[in-house]
């Protein structure tokens, strides 16, 4: 028994000492500097990368795009502390330590499309504009 006590330490230093060795490498790319109006605070982004939701001093969160542009500014209560994201974009959580509140803030993106110069149907300055698509193979 007393054998078997001092053999187990010997052993399991040996394991360790033969144990191979896997060495691990890290690739990476720097992405666009986002540049605040002040200083953030916090920051979420989507699960697909392609959104950027950056909280400043004051209450202001600012959407950036995968290239580093805005795509809009909104003000938000001034005691919000944190942000963070349901991974899709669509729905934003404002928290504040403060008010000891999280607030839910539903998005819907909305787009300006040019159709300068497509073909249509219809008066050209109707307030309604139908896009079909049908000769898709």
């Amino acid at each position: 028994m007393k054998k078997l006590a001092l053999l187990t330490p010997l052993i399991l230093l040996t394991a360790l000492l033969l144990a191979p060795t896997t060495r691990a490498s890290v690739q990476w790319e720097a992405g666009p500097v986002l540049k605040t109006s002040s200083p953030p605070l916090d920051v979420a982004v989507t699960a697909d990368g392609k959104r950027t939701f950056v909280l400043s001093e004051g209450g202001l969160v600012t959407i950036y795009g995968e290239n580093g542009s805005v795509i809009d500014t909104m003000k938000v209560d001034p005691a919000t502390d944190r942000i963070s994201t349901d991974g899709g974009g669509s729905q934003l959580y404002l928290t504040s330590r403060k008010n000891g509140t999280v607030s839910p803030l539903s998005l819907d993106y909305q787009f300006n499309l040019d159709y300068t110069g497509s073909p249509f149907r219809g008066k050209a300055d109707a307030p309604v504009v139908m896009a079909v698509f049908s000769d898709f193979q």
